[in-house]
C-alpha cells in the first residue's frame, strides 16, 4: 500500500514542510498545497520524522509545532502534512 503526503495551510509554512520532506513526487494541488507519494506507509512515516527533527534543529519551534506519536501528522506555523494511504490503483 502506498503513502501520500498532503500539504496544506500558509503559504510560508507550506514550502518550509515541502522542503524537508520533498522526495521528488511533487505535485501542486490548490491554494498552495502539495502532495507527496512515497511507496510505503514506512517510507512516509520516516520522512515526517526527519522533517521534524531537521525542524527542530534549524528553528525554535513554538508548541503548536509538532509531530504526533504515530509520524501521520506534523503541524508547522499555520501548515499541516497530512500522511494518508491509498491503494496503487488510486491518484
Amino acid at each position: 500500500m502506498k503513502a501520500k503526503i498532503h500539504i496544506t495551510g500558509q503559504i510560508g509554512g507550506n514550502y518550509k514542510l515541502l522542503s524537508k520532506l520533498n522526495n521528488g513526487t511533487k505535485k501542486e494541488g490548490m491554494f498552495n498545497s502539495f502532495f507527496l507519494t512515497f511507496d510505503s506507509v514506512g517510507e512516509g512515516k520516516k520522512a515526517m520524522r526527519e522533517a521534524y527533527k531537521y525542524l527542530k534543529q534549524e528553528e525554535e519551534l513554538n508548541w503548536h509545532d509538532r509531530l504526533t506519536k504515530d509520524c501521520s501528522v506534523l503541524t508547522y506555523d499555520s501548515s499541516k502534512a497530512v500522511l494518508t494511504t491509498y491503494h496503487n490503483n488510486e491518484n
